[in-house]
């Protein structure tokens, strides 16, 4: 399969992301926190003279804040509920009951980001990113070991979508506005896992591409896991995604998750929907134990990869510059 060159390096980054960290922390779905902690951090003129005029208020309220940040999420919140639930908080200030009606969310914004998270942008060096910062079409967002994000693609409008990254994850996305409610949209997950909640088509269309298959999704919340090695494991909560690997295609949805092994074709297992997070789990410990002992090897084929297409590279970037 052809695989771009910037693909192949950020693959090779994040792979020694994966072996290093084990990125086995199966029951830590990608979810985002209760939206209220960013909106208790940050106090409105209103709520200031209210403090002042009355201290031992502000005192009671100040101590209920604490306590709802991101570590009791991931075990009790499911994609669908953190989804719909983190769609409405907003990374900017409370505003007054008289003041104008606050912005819509830029397409890329993050709306919630813990630990270590970073945007590659344009070959320059790798900047922190944090709650606010815009992701933009071809950035890779990385997540480190024990980190999570979330972005906001345009959630709310047809075609727009909430992307959850869970730890040692990286992706880039593509998006086209072909109309008034018609989006394109293309999501390249290079390593690790994510969930995500797409908002009704209209028209237009929403995938998610893989290093070895490619995700049709039609209004629907799933969860993408992946391996370095190519394994893939799609499980749904609503909705389906039709996954195509190799000429084949096989739909998940709830009640039957699809797998593609690492040498092997698409199968669709039956999986209760109650039972998708443990299964998870168990597939991705088991995953990552069978990537471990080929590690070095991928590695190796990675990096002989990047430097046979060195020369291509080095060519095409002298065109472009000289364009």
């Amino acid at each position: 399969m052809k695989t771009s060159l910037a693909t192949i390096t950020i693959l090779a980054v994040s792979l020694s992301l994966a072996v290093s960290c084990g990125g086995t922390d199966s029951a830590d779905k990608p979810a985002a926190p209760a939206p209220s902690t960013q909106a208790d951090t940050q106090t409105t003129p209103a709520e200031t003279a209210a403090t002042a005029a009355a201290p031992a208020a502000s005192e009671q309220a100040a101590t209920t804040s604490p306590g709802q940040g991101a570590e009791s999420a991931p075990t009790e919140t499911t994609p669908t509920e953190t989804a719909g639930s983190t769609s409405q908080g907003s990374p900017q200030a409370s505003s007054p009951a008289s003041a104008a009606p606050v912005t819509q969310r830029e397409l890329g914004e993050i709306v919630f980001a813990e630990g270590s998270v970073s945007i590659h942008r344009a070959g320059a060096q790798p900047e922190a990113a944090d709650i606010g910062s815009i992701v933009r079409q071809y950035d890779v967002l990385v997540t480190g070991p024990k980190s999570r994000a979330e972005v906001d693609l345009g959630s709310g409008s047809a075609g727009g979508a909430s992307v959850k990254l869970t730890e040692n994850t990286a992706f880039y996305f593509d998006t086209k506005e072909l109309g008034e409610a018609e989006r394109k949209t293309v999501l390249q997950l290079l390593t690790g896992a994510l969930a995500i909640k797409v908002d009704k088509l209209a028209n237009g269309s929403f995938s998610v591409a893989t290093e070895q298959a490619v995700l049709g999704v039609r209004g629907t919340v799933f969860i993408v896991d992946t391996v370095p090695d190519g394994s893939l494991l799609v499980t749904c909560d609503s909705g389906a995604v039709a996954v195509s690997a190799d000429g084949s295609t096989t739909t998940a949805k709830p009640g039957a998750v699809v797998e593609l092994p690492q040498a092997g074709d698409l199968r669709l297992l039956a999986v209760e929907p109650a039972d998708l997070s443990s299964y998870r789990g168990e597939w991705r410990v088991d995953a990552y134990k069978s990537f471990a002992s080929r590690a070095l090897s991928y590695t190796s084929a990675y990096a002989a990869t990047i430097e046979s297409g060195k020369p291509a590279f080095e060519a095409a970037l002298a065109k472009l510059d000289a364009q």
